[in-house]
């Protein structure tokens, strides 16, 4: 872990390195911090959004210079830009170095959520090249919770139309999984046959609603599959659509009494909590003076609505 600790240093613009000392006792300090039994979600989104600002995080400050200061080590006088590397160091031992999937899958996608605080200025961010790694971690979890397969059971179907339709007959594994295929097949049918139905023209009042429907109907946890084929279906032809100003977007979702979510749970679903900031008059100060195409508010909001579902189990 030191390597990517010294990756990470090296790319916050030191001008003289640490001795390899200093890196070890920080390196420990972040992995305790992370492997804290006291550690929470909230915690994490905390150092999600230090990073994305550029700022230092106080509790880890506070902790590392506790865990210094407890081992005889002296002082934690350390400049802002390796305290802001070690936030980003700490986001990616709760992700790299975390045993449980859907903990990963959490975190990867809050990380994800807060970058629409800095779209379109990607360049303000550090260490990329670290950072994509921890981009869909989420699909990685979704793999292991599917159940079913989308494959036409044409043998199976067509004996439901002979005799007494099968009727009184114990269902069996393999005929479960042949009942599970065609209620995901149906699902594709629904969602393309409401897509299709809808008359609204604004773009992103539409995808507003197939998300709202989308997520109040779907049969199991999407993957990674399910997220393209809705995309296709919404964008046929491809393209991104007409971008507008993310004020007037946020403004014409909050006049609608379209429900998302009952009650918002991450702190990175900021497209969700401005919504309903909106709605109260009452604009928040973390998204504004950027414009979106409906592709890309799709993409955002769909992944704030996966992690909130993810949260409600």
């Amino acid at each position: 872990m030191n390597n990517v600790l010294n990756n990470i240093l090296m790319q916050c613009g030191l001008i003289v390195p640490l001795e390899e000392t200093e890196t070890d006792v920080l390196a420990k300090a972040c992995s305790e911090y992370i492997g804290n039994e006291s550690f929470s979600f909230g915690d994490f989104e905390e150092l999600a959004d230090c990073y994305v600002m550029n700022r230092e995080c106080k509790e880890l400050n506070d902790f590392v210079a506790e865990y210094i200061s407890s081992n005889g080590l002296g002082n934690y006088n350390f400049p802002k830009r390796i305290k802001c590397a070690l936030v980003f160091y700490c986001i990616y031992l709760a992700i790299e170095e975390c045993d449980n999937d859907k903990d990963i899958a959490l975190r990867s996608l809050s990380l994800q959520n807060v970058m629409i605080q800095v779209h379109g200025n990607w360049e303000k961010l550090n260490y990329q090249d670290v950072l994509y790694k921890l981009y869909f971690k989420y699909d990685q979890y979704a793999e292991g919770e599917v159940i079913g397969e989308k494959k036409y059971p044409r043998d199976f179907v067509q004996s439901m139309f002979i005799d007494s339709f099968r009727q009184g007959e114990t269902i069996s594994e393999d005929m479960s999984d042949k009942i599970q295929s065609l209620a995901l097949m149906a699902w594709d049918a629904e969602m393309s046959q409401f897509i299709k139905g809808l008359k609204e023209t604004n773009d992103f009042l539409k995808i507003q609603l197939i998300l709202e429907h989308y997520f109040n109907n779907k049969p199991q946890i999407p993957q990674k599959e399910d997220f393209i084929e809705l995309l296709q279906r919404i964008f046929p032809r491809g393209g991104n659509g007409q971008r507008q100003k993310i004020e007037k977007i946020l403004k014409n979702l909050a006049e609608t009494d379209v429900c998302l979510v009952d009650a918002i749970k991450s702190g990175s679903s900021l497209l969700l909590h401005e919504i309903e900031n909106a709605r109260d008059n009452e604009f928040g100060d973390y998204l504004k003076d950027f414009e979106l195409s409906p592709r890309e508010f799709f993409v955002y909001l769909y992944h704030e609505l996966l992690l909130e579902d993810l949260l409600k189990e």
